[in-house]
């Protein structure tokens, strides 16, 4: 009879010990659960605000406006009007002129050239024919 009642007490304390673990998940869980409801919030709010920001960037960049801020700072900012003469294809633009930079790099680099062409003739040529090279 004594031998039930033992068994009986260490199978309640494992039964407290499963509630008290199970209570521990429970709490964690909910508690994820609640950051990541307030990442999904603050989320929102950044898209909230990026719309927004896009919107006023509309609003900003909007020719009306533009024309008026460019008749209003005129004399400061010195801006024309483009015509279409100034208008040209990419093939129209010249070529630029190197610099001497890059002459410097030119030269240096057609001499490595000069100079390893000049190794390279003094090298023997290897006439050995092998089964994967045609003579």
């Amino acid at each position: 009879m004594t031998v039930f009642r033992t068994f009986d007490m260490i199978l309640v304390a494992i039964m407290i010990c499963a509630a008290g673990i199970t209570y521990k998940v429970k709490y964690d869980a909910q508690k994820r659960i609640g950051e990541v409801q307030r990442i999904e919030r603050q989320i929102v709010a950044e898209k909230n605000t990026i719309n927004l920001l896009h919107a006023e960037w509309a609003m900003m960049i909007e020719p009306e406006r533009m024309q008026v801020l460019v008749t209003r700072y005129q004399d400061q900012l010195g801006l024309q009007v483009t015509d279409a003469r100034q208008i040209i294809k990419l093939q129209d633009i010249p070529e630029r002129l190197p610099d001497q930079i890059e002459n410097l790099i030119k030269d240096d680099e057609l001499e490595e050239k000069n100079s390893l062409l000049a190794r390279n003739g003094n090298a023997n040529v290897d006439n050995i024919a092998t089964g994967s090279v045609r003579p």
